[in-house]
């Protein structure tokens, strides 16, 4: 356990110090049963189904894993049994398994930067560069539409809306007691 403590640690030295992960071992192709009955699962995820139980010492094929379960072949079931049920979960087998999840995160985080661009050139055609970019950043200023503060800060909680011979105010409540005040569609004040 120390070691894999270490190894893992040094791992993520390594990352912070030079930015980047060594290439880990290889998944193994197989993987041997190293509990009674340990459960296949048809997704990784402790509260699904369970299509069989795997006996000790059986041989498994590996063709994939998804979070912390191996996605395996057992006679003819195919499905996921959790890493911890497995002989040979070594340091190196962390590892990979950090170093996947570390290229999904980044997979992840591109796909919501390339969304978020998306978005702001949206904005960009409807508002202008200034505004979008402000709106994307969640804030509110004078003078914004009432259309752009919902852009920015969402739905509120509560609309309390006074009509007068003159005009349309609107006080938007938002979370943390913020206040947004609207007058014939343009915000003319709030409170944070």
């Amino acid at each position: 356990m120390k070691k894999a403590i270490l190894v893992t640690l040094f791992f993520r030295i390594q990352f912070f110090l030079i930015g980047q992960v060594p290439e880990p071992t290889k998944l193994p192709e197989k993987v041997t049963c190293d509990f009674p009955n340990a459960p296949l699962r048809i997704s990784p995820d402790p509260s699904t189904e369970t299509i069989g139980k795997i006996p000790r010492y059986a041989s498994l094929n590996v063709t994939g894993f998804q979070e912390t379960y191996l996605k395996v072949k057992f006679d003819t079931l195919e499905g996921y049994i959790s890493y911890l049920f497995v002989k040979g979960y070594t340091p190196e087998f962390r590892l990979y398994f950090d170093y996947a999840k570390s290229l999904d995160d980044k997979e992840i985080k591109e796909k919501l930067q390339a969304k978020d661009k998306k978005r702001l050139d949206e904005l960009i055609e409807k508002y202008g560069k200034w505004a979008s970019e402000r709106i994307v950043e969640e804030k509110i200023w004078i003078g914004m539409t009432e259309e752009m503060l919902l852009e920015s800060l969402g739905r509120p909680n509560d609309i309390n809306r006074t009509v007068t011979s003159n005009s349309v105010s609107k006080q938007y409540v938002y979370p943390n007691y913020r206040y947004v005040y609207v007058v014939n569609g343009k915000v003319t004040a709030f409170q944070d």
